[in-house]
């Protein structure tokens, strides 16, 4: 039986035992509920039951567990949500089959980040160092009236610890056992009285990969993450509070998992074996350890207030990002030492939203704002190519040359969401948002030394080109909820987003004008709108202890910025998108200490117009299954356990089928000791315990003289075994 297969009949029989929970169940009669999770995706306290669209939660204890260390790790425990890195540390994070394609930087993600309420503008940012988390929310489909920019397609919230009223903290550290490395975090809350505290929390991390270089005889990707961070909380009286956050990250990455994969047998040798195992070949020497290296440095500040105004609330978030960044990266992934693109970058942003919000008991309720976006960005990335290839009219491969991009974003909006209850148990909820953006940018090219057909017709020089991109929008939102009864409730709604357009800064220019559109020789695009439609049902059952949820969906996406490598180069376009599906979700507790939680997602989502096809990084079935175990074994010491089995299926990359990923089915396992009391910890977390391989991400290499049929790779991180303790005080 292959692996997809295998996948799907473990997460069948596993959310089967669902049918099983009741005869369970009726032991927890009465217990309260440990699953009414509270978020803030509508920037209101609210109940996941509450909010009238899909919301999956991370929370403390599940991100402990799974050994979850960055944010990578913890997207893929969400059904339906897809992260993967491509060779030069773009992003591809979809969710429901849908997001913003890797490599080109100067385009905004579909699927936004926030940090404690402030939106964070660039892809970059989200290799943020990742520690003392609280939750992590994951909004699913078009939330534009309230989340706002580049939210068309969802947005990921991660809420980091506050300081409370008493003096207490913790210290975790630990060691990777499978390929080696060590990592350390603590956090400290400190009141100097009631009304004024701090909280500082730290994190050093230097683990090596899954992936053996048989060239170098080092393990890669080696990742090491330093993150501070300090917040300090004010309440002075009367209502009024404020929190001010400063964080610090710096990540570095040297090495990659990519290596040839050869179906057909044509790789050279000296290459490689050309099989997908966790093994490669590969030299750079403008990196570190002869391997592509990655560093970014963030400082992320944000300040957030709340003052009462009558029975409302204003609120204002101000906050402030940037980061410095230092890329070289191996671009023929063997050991030619030919191929490399060297990269820098500098941005900056600065966000101000302003808000009132009315309280939620009566019958019409509302929040309304405005918010100001700025930033600037800087990229400069020099490509360097030396396998030539003589095709006439000249040779290519042959030469290089450096794109110099500069942006500068300015966003201003306004919004208003409504809720009105007909009655208890019927509530209308609307919104509207207007936005204008405007967009400065400049891009040129300049060849590089030998001067060559690949360099002048290819890709040819052009001067540095002023370039202005302006937009504005109506985006909002409709839902309709009727409570079915106290514990269930339907909700129906319509959202939709947009994303700006611009211009593309790894865009080939063929014409050598970027002010033309990116399919005529050119590289700008135009903005991203996406019309979102849901169905769903949320609730209890046997007095709570059976919690679910159930979603159908459709999203249509018009002029989605889509962008694809063929090995020579990357080809952006707007493409007309769609994806349609189902989602279901469940946590049980079974009563003896044991909890049963699932999860899947279907989405079919496919590329409509102009030529029908998947999208990438869109698997149409992504889900999970899990049991978890607590038991008191003396009155002093908890044994916990868990086991979890996560499944996605066949997705594709490029526009090329052949480069895709095959069906995953990894299994993690857990088992710790802990204090009854909560003071420590113990626990060994596996994750993929089996070893199950797939492409994490799959292209071209770029380089001509290999067969077709050679692609480059990069496995799924393979097993892991953390060995992890906490000291809490």
């Amino acid at each position: 039986m292959n692996q997809g297969r295998f996948g799907r009949w473990v997460l069948a029989a596993l959310l089967s035992t669902t049918s099983a929970t009741a005869a369970w169940a009726q032991d927890t009669t009465g217990e309260a509920n440990p699953d009414d999770i509270v978020v803030t995706a509508q920037k209101r306290q609210q109940s996941t039951k509450d909010v009238p669209a899909t919301v999956a939660v991370l929370g403390e204890e599940q991100l402990a567990r799974a050994g979850v260390k960055d944010l990578f790790q913890a997207a893929v425990l969400v059904p339906g949500t897809t992260f993967s890195r491509a060779p030069d540390d773009g992003l591809q994070l979809t969710i429901r089959g849908l997001g913003t394609p890797a490599r080109t930087q100067s385009f905004d993600q579909s699927v936004a980040l926030f940090l404690d309420g402030a939106f964070l503008g660039k892809g970059r940012l989200y290799s943020s160092a990742f520690f003392d988390v609280e939750r992590i929310e994951v909004i699913k489909g078009t939330q534009s009236t309230l989340l706002g920019k580049n939210t068309s397609l969802g947005a990921i919230s991660i809420v980091t610890k506050k300081p409370g009223t008493t003096t207490e903290g913790y210290i975790s550290g630990g060691a990777e056992l499978e390929y080696g490395g060590a990592f350390v975090e603590a956090a400290a809350t400190l009141p100097v009285s009631e009304q004024f505290r701090f909280r500082f929390a730290g994190k050093y991390s230097d683990t090596r990969g899954w992936v053996h270089n048989e060239r170098t005889g080092g393990n890669y990707p080696k990742d090491r993450d330093i993150g501070l961070r300090g917040t300090a909380v004010l309440e002075p009286g009367g209502g009024v509070d404020a929190t001010l956050s400063y964080q610090y990250s710096d990540t570095r990455r040297i090495g990659n998992g990519y290596q040839f994969v050869d179906p057909q047998g044509l790789l050279p040798a000296s290459l490689g074996e050309g099989v997908l195992d966790g093994t490669k070949t590969s030299f750079m020497s403008q990196g570190r350890e002869g391997q592509s290296v990655h560093e970014i440095k963030s400082h992320i500040g944000n300040l957030t207030i709340n003052v009462p105004l009558g029975d409302n609330t204003v609120t204002s978030v101000t906050s402030y990002a940037k980061y410095d960044l230092s890329f070289a990266d191996d671009f023929d992934f063997g050991g030619k030492n030919a191929t490399y693109f060297l990269r820098g970058e500098d941005y900056n942003q600065f966000t101000q939203e302003l808000r009132i919000t009315s309280p939620s008991e009566g019958r019409f309720s509302y929040i309304a704002g405005l918010f100001y976006f700025n930033s600037d960005w800087n990229s400069a990335e020099t490509q360097i190519y030396n396998t030539p290839l003589a095709i006439p009219p000249g040779t290519i491969f042959q030469g290089g040359f450096r794109n110099d991009f500069t942006q500068k974003t300015e966003t201003i909006s306004g919004f208003l969401s409504t809720t009105y209850k007909f009655a208890d148990t019927v509530r209308l909820n609307a919104g509207i948002r207007y936005t204008d953006e405007t967009k400065d940018a400049t891009y040129g090219r300049v060849a590089i030394a030998p001067i060559t057909f690949w360099n002048q017709v290819v890709n040819p020089p052009f001067a540095k080109t002023p370039l202005k991109f302006q937009d504005d929008f109506v985006n909002g939102n409709v839902s309709l909820q009727v409570d079915l009864s106290p514990a269930v409730t339907l909700y129906g709604g319509y959202g939709r987003g947009s994303k700006t357009g611009g211009f593309a800064e790894s865009a080939q220019v063929l014409l050598g004008n970027p002010a033309l559109p990116s399919d005529a020789g050119g590289s700008a695009v135009l903005t991203e709108n996406a019309d979102s439609f849901e169905l769903g049902l949320k609730g209890s059952a046997l007095d709570r202890a059976l919690n679910f949820e159930l979603a159908a969906f459709v999203t249509k996406v018009g002029n989605f910025q889509d962008t694809t490598f063929t090995g020579s180069s990357f080809d952006t376009a707007n493409v007309k998108v769609r994806s349609a599906g189902f989602e279901a979700n469940f946590r049980a507790r079974l009563g003896g200490g044991f909890r049963l939680e699932g999860a899947v997602t279907y989405a079919d989502a496919k590329i409509t117009a102009p030529t029908p096809r998947p999208v990438a990084g869109a698997p149409r079935w992504t889900g999970n299954a899990g049991i978890l175990y607590d038991h008191d074994i003396s009155s002093n010491v908890a044994l916990f356990a868990n086991a979890y089995v996560r499944h996605r299926s066949t997705m594709y990359h490029q526009k090329v089928l052949s480069f895709r990923s095959e069906p995953w089915t990894p299994v993690d396992l857990t088992i710790g000791l802990r204090d009854t009391q909560d003071r420590w910890e113990v626990r060994l977390a596996g994750r993929n315990v089996f070893n199950a391989i797939s492409a994490d991400f799959s292209g071209p290499p770029a380089d001509p003289t290999l067969a077709p049929s050679i692609r480059a790779d990069a496995p799924s991180p393979l097993r892991t075994v953390r060995l992890e303790g906490t000291i809490r005080f």
